[in-house]
């Protein structure tokens, strides 16, 4: 089983990735626990992105 910590880097990974699919920017800033996890670049603009983790019904 792992930690919420590691739980949460899982989850910010795959956003990541599907932002990279789709042909946004991604960044990521440099230090943790920040107002943001991640930074999109879209259309010539920087989006500061909050990512959130959450199990379905019934699932760990």
């Amino acid at each position: 089983m792992h930690n919420t910590n590691h739980k949460g880097n899982v989850a910010e990974a795959a956003i990541a990735a599907a932002a990279v699919k789709l042909g946004l920017g991604v960044l990521r800033p440099q230090l943790e626990h920040g107002r943001y996890d991640l930074v999109f670049e879209l259309d010539g603009r920087f989006l500061r992105i909050q990512c959130r983790r959450r199990t379905a019904r019934g699932r760990r």
